[in-house]
């Protein structure tokens, strides 16, 4: 069989070896200059899984080994077995964030450097199980840390855990190099977070760094999983996405581990961990940031899909002349991201929701700024979530009857389980429904505070029409002989009418100069109305053999005929509304008077008209 295409059919048949033996063969005895691990794997196909190992090492240790020994373990499945991981060419790099004019130990310098080396190998699991760990234990630790007692006896050990039985799954991978070095009274961003090709839901925790399966590293007084390094404040550490904030009282060596498990479908079905060795050293360089991103009240971006995400960067640094740099690493597919090249580096990132957007997913963008401080480069990280969400409004609108009835309505849904504001333009409710409509337009507001508001117009129009015109015909001067005809379509007869004035009829007589209105309403309750204004002619005041005094007048009028005929004259007075107030036929003879009393009228302003067989005058006064 060949070491490359292991199948675990073979079980504990083929290792005669106790656990116990096992562990003793996985564990590879090293110079005590181990900074950090990681192992993760990867689905290929047909029950085939590629593992991969991460070290991190002191670059003034002994030289990397060629392989590693990776154990594989199922109680359920009752497998217990060693498989060896090999040195990838060319894996080797130095992750040390030392300036160029300051080489670490990596690159012949004298201070302490950092290296990564990946080994790897390709497994084929046929069993199903559910409780599946990968697991790799070295030794040992730094003489150096200070966080733990006696490191240099301690050793590392690292595991991914795999629940293949409702099928592969590929484990949660860190997706940038780990922060080695922390600037002592500073304000220290970091980013533990991971990939997850399969898009499942990632949580993270912090534990306890592990000498092997069942034991934990022996933390000095006042040192815990928690508070893995001595801090003038609390470390932060959020578990959704792996940030920590963590500000050092003092120089010191620590270990910290993080685990991060997936789960899905609410399940947890996987998981990795990393364990990483942190110094924290003086310095009087300040750290680097990013201007924008230092003012954001809050580190999530909200959007709805169809909405454009535009994040503009500008690094900044105290230390003047130093240079800065920019690195984004995220899981968002479609990212399109612009440097410029100044001292202080700039950058853009710009990305679409679209409709291929999956809402179920944790989105996240991280940005990592470095300036090139000697010995040792400043380092900040920021970590953005981007959530997406859609937000899709269903209706029914129901008409209403006709105009009167106002019984229309709009009853609306929306997509998903989400919670919602609803705000109607029209009137005051948060409801997910408008009832007692009349026809007309309506406007609604619906936001889900995740990046949606959603804006709808919806149109009520009655089913049922009523209609009336109305023509009107103004009195004569100082007369009230206005009419009005009312021409009714639609509906369901008979119609009521009412007119403002409280007469019943549909059309009008002798109606005096004013505003009116009417209101129809047909058998059913379907209601219109309408407004209408009689006017009154103007009256023609023409020279006349007539005369009028006193005016203004008190208790009665006079009336003279200055010609020498004489007639009989029709005599009518009227109130400004146009009311009759007096009429009387009597003749006024050549050169004399008649007298009018009034002292019974309202004070305010009359039109006395006069008819003869001749003319007709109209003449103004005022009573007092």
């Amino acid at each position: 069989m060949s070491c490359a295409n292991l199948s675990f059919s073979l079980k504990n048949a083929v290792f005669s070896a106790s656990l116990t033996i096992l562990v003793f063969f996985a564990l590879e005895a090293k110079s005590s200059h181990m900074a950090g691990a990681e192992l993760s794997y990867q689905y290929i196909d047909a029950d085939y899984y590629k593992v991969n190992y991460t070290l991190y090492a002191d670059c003034s240790g002994s030289l990397p080994p060629a392989s590693v020994n990776m154990m594989i373990r199922s109680e359920s499945c009752s497998l217990n077995t060693i498989y060896t991981l090999s040195l990838v060419p060319g894996s080797e790099i130095e992750i040390s964030t030392n300036c160029s004019s300051s080489p670490s130990t990596c690159n012949g310098g004298s201070s302490t450097g950092y290296k990564q080396l990946k080994y790897t190998g390709t497994i084929l699991l046929t069993e199903k199980c559910n409780d599946i760990v990968f697991s790799v234990t070295d030794c040992c630790r730094n003489s150096a840390i200070t966080s733990i007692i006696s490191p240099e006896t301690q050793a590392l050990y690292v595991e991914a855990y795999l629940d293949n039985i409702s099928g592969p799954n590929n484990s949660p991978v860190f997706d940038s190099k780990p922060i080695l070095v922390l600037s002592a009274h500073q304000i220290n961003l970091l980013s533990e977070s991971a990939i997850d090709a399969d898009g499942d839901s990632l949580a993270y925790s912090l534990i306890a760094p592990k000498n092997s399966e069942i034991t934990n590293v022996n933390f000095a007084n006042g040192f815990t999983a928690e508070q893995f390094i001595s801090t003038e404040t609390p470390i932060n550490f959020n578990p959704e996405n792996g940030t920590i904030s963590i500000t050092p009282s003092g120089i010191e060596t620590a270990i910290l581990a993080i685990k991060v498990t997936e789960f899905r479908n609410g399940r947890s079905i996987g998981s990795t961990m990393r364990d990483i060795q942190m110094i924290s050293a003086g310095s009087s360089n300040h750290l680097p940031s990013i201007q924008q991103l230092d003012a954001l009240s809050s580190s999530i971006y909200k959007l709805c899909i169809g909405d454009d995400l535009i994040i503009n960067m500008s690094s900044v640094d105290l230390d003047a002349g130093q240079q800065n740099s920019i690195e984004i690493y995220s899981n968002i597919t479609g990212l399109s991201i612009t440097k410029s090249t100044d001292l202080l580096q700039k950058a853009q990132i710009k990305w679409k929701a679209d409709s291929t957007t999956s809402t179920n997913r944790n989105l996240w963008i991280k940005i990592i700024v470095t300036d090139n401080a000697c010995p040792i480069n400043g380092v900040k990280t920021y970590f953005l979530e981007v959530k997406v969400s859609e937000l899709n409004i269903s209706s029914t609108v129901t008409n209403s009857e006709c105009a009167g009835k106002n019984n229309g309505s709009i009853i609306t849904g929306i997509s998903g389980n989400q919670i919602v504001e609803y705000s109607w333009e029209h009137s005051n409710s948060n409801q997910s429904f408008a009832t007692n409509l009349s026809a007309g337009i309506y406007n609604l507001s619906v936001n889900n505070f995740n990046g949606c508001i959603v804006k709808k117009t919806f149109r009520i129009t009655n089913l049922e029409t009523i209609s009336a015109e109305i023509s009107s015909i103004s009195s004569s001067c100082g007369t009230a002989n206005g009419k009005a005809e009312v021409l009714i379509n639609g509906g369901i007869q008979p119609y009521q009418c009412n007119w403002s004035d409280g007469i019943n009829s549909v059309d009008r007589n002798d109606l005096p100069k004013g505003n009116y209105s009417i209101e129809v309403t047909d058998q059913i309750g379907c209601r219109i109305s309408a407004t209408l204004t009689i006017e009154s002619q103007v009256c023609d005041l023409i020279d006349s053999r007539f005369k009028l005094f006193p005016n203004p007048a008190a208790n009665q009028i006079t009336l003279k005929n200055d010609y020498l005929t004489s007639s009989v004259t029709s005599i009518i007075i009227v109130d400004i509304s146009g009311k009759i107030v007096y009429n009387s036929e009597r003749e006024i003879t050549d050169n004399l008077m008649t007298t009018i009393d009034v002292s019974d009228f309202s004070n305010g302003i009359y039109l006395v008209k006069i008819t003869t067989i001749k003319e007709s005058t109209t003449l103004p006064f005022v009573k007092l």
